[in-house]
């Protein structure tokens, strides 16, 4: 496997699906996946801070699967084995004397939550027709290799744009996913609502309560721009539905934040948020476009209970509606312990003691910090700063309840694990 820490991408062999329904490797599939990979390894040896490694086709072989959901099961096989970041793969079929490109994606959810919002054949538009040789040449009278070449621009973009994210570093990867709107010979309606989202997703990164007030309203006013244009170009895509929300609620927290008290004259205000938050995480349930597998129902319900969290911090609403959304997150996870449900699960648990707590049920609180503290910690990417601040919860927890030496050992990994995190 590729080292841990690193931006590791791969670029796997493409293939072609022949008569008899089997995966065949062709000189067309291996012309056009070599062509991607040093296009692709070019643009990342510009950035040499990204720390990349990369495998290609050759180390790689073919994402085998005769169908789009096989083969993306099949992808995160290959990428786990190989430790990839990001992985690119899919086919080439041939199509009256041409071929057709059906480049694929997939990313690590460990550090990027868009996975599934991005992957599949015709995400980033249809597939491309291409003759052979690939060559570089400006000249190149072929107009559909040209329609090749601003896809693989696009794709550079978005692979460097991907790794900026997955190192934290959000205001690079805009800058990145903003240079791909403007590749030429991209044509309109091509999948252009998924860069807008993925602009949307890095603005709002940038957005932190540790930030000043007008940088905090600017990352939420562009993030905003963005995944509303997403919304124009594509009403059905439940990301964009998503974003919006997530954007309403944290506008909501810059009115009248956690923990401080709300003055009255901008209650009304705080509950216009809230509000629209909720509508677009219910509109996102029935938003027709959305991956079985970026598990929209259980991302809404943890928005909502988010919102409906905040609303009861100001006395809008009762605790049992956060509660019950909660804990649905929590059910889903159970019932499909899958690695993308960690994170809302872990989290769900940490509010749902929180909210015990605050009832006066210490013990209640503490066992279901330490559920979450469990879940979140076996992620493969543990998230250090927010497992820190539950360390801290159950230490009060213990404390409450007059044990001292747990409430010690409690406040001892807070302490360890914001060390891990780092400023």
């Amino acid at each position: 496997p590729m080292p841990d820490g690193f931006t590791n991408i791969a670029v796997a062999q493409f293939a072609e699906i022949d008569a008899t329904g089997q995966l065949t490797v062709t000189q067309a599939s291996q012309e056009l996946s070599e062509w991607l990979f040093v296009a692709i390894q070019d643009q990342l040896n510009q950035f040499p801070d990204l720390n990349a490694f990369y495998r290609g086709p050759q180390e790689i072989g073919p994402v085998t699967g005769v169908d789009q959901d096989e083969r993306a099961a099949n992808a995160e096989q290959k990428a786990t084995e190989h430790n990839a970041t990001i992985l690119l793969y899919g086919l080439a079929q041939p199509t009256d004397g041409q071929y057709q490109a059906w480049p694929e994606f997939y990313v690590s959810r460990a550090g990027f939550g868009y996975g599934a919002e991005i992957a599949g054949a015709d995400r980033l538009g249809a597939p491309v027709t291409f003759t052979l040789p690939l060559l570089d040449d400006p000249l190149e009278a072929s107009q559909a290799n040209q329609d090749l070449k601003a896809r693989r621009q696009v794709l550079q973009y978005v692979v460097i744009g991907l790794a900026y994210y997955y190192l934290g570093q959000a205001d690079r990867a805009y800058n990145a996913f903003d240079q791909a709107l403007f590749v030429p010979g991209w044509p309109a309606g091509q999948g252009q609502e998924v860069i807008h989202m993925l602009k949307g997703a890095a603005r709002l990164r940038t957005y932190g309560a540790k930030a000043p007030t007008d940088r905090r309203e600017r990352a939420l006013r562009e993030a905003n721009e963005a995944f509303a244009t997403a919304y124009a170009l594509e009403p059905g895509y439940a990301r964009a539905h998503l974003g919006l929300a997530a954007v309403a609620l944290a506008q909501a927290e810059l009115i009248c934040p956690q923990g401080q008290p709300c003055p009255e004259k901008d209650l009304s205000g705080l509950r216009e948020k809230l509000e629209e938050a909720a509508a677009w995480y219910s509109a996102s349930l029935a938003a027709p476009d959305q991956a079985p597998s970026s598990y929209v129902p259980v991302k809404a319900d943890y928005g909502l209970g988010q919102v409906y969290l905040l609303g009861y911090w100001h006395n809008l609403w009762p605790a049992e509606a956060a509660k019950d959304y909660f804990q649905r997150v929590v059910d889903a996870a159970q019932a499909n312990p899958t690695p993308d449900l960690r994170w809302f699960a872990g989290n769900a648990q940490a509010y749902l003691g929180l909210l015990a707590g605050d009832a006066g049920d210490y013990r209640a609180m503490a066992d279901q910090l330490y559920q979450g503290i469990a879940t979140l910690e076996d992620m493969p990417a543990p998230a250090n700063d927010w497992i820190a601040l539950y360390w801290s919860w159950a230490a009060l927890a213990e404390e409450k309840q007059s044990n001292i030496e747990q409430a010690r050992s409690a406040y001892r990994q807070a302490i360890d694990h914001a060390e891990r995190a780092g400023p």
